[in-house]
């Protein structure tokens, strides 16, 4: 997290595409520089990050997709049914 300038941390939008550009993901950036100004040699993890697209109906992901499998790592990408999720009867919805 620190920057090319001794003592100088960035996080965030700030670090551009490369990394994560999500709120929730700057907040750890945030923790983990805050942890390395002090002197704790810590490391950002983006390999498991939550991710969210608020339509309907909602969609998640998280961590590695089937299209980046890495060193042989076996993935699993289940399809639910859209009338599965408990958000659909708890709206009074039928269907999702």
């Amino acid at each position: 997290m620190e920057t090319r300038v001794p003592g100088v941390y960035a996080i965030g939008d700030v670090l551009g595409p490369s990394k994560i550009m999500l709120a929730h993901v700057a907040s750890m950036e945030g923790l983990v520089a805050a942890e390395n100004a002090v002197g704790n040699g810590r490391t950002m993890d983006y390999s498991v990050v939550p991710g969210a697209i608020f339509t309907v109906p909602e969609v998640a992901n998280v961590g590695m997709s089937e299209c980046r499998r890495e060193n042989g790592v076996l993935t699993s990408a289940p399809t639910p049914s859209c009338s599965e999720p408990g958000e659909t009867s708890a709206d009074w919805r039928n269907r999702g």
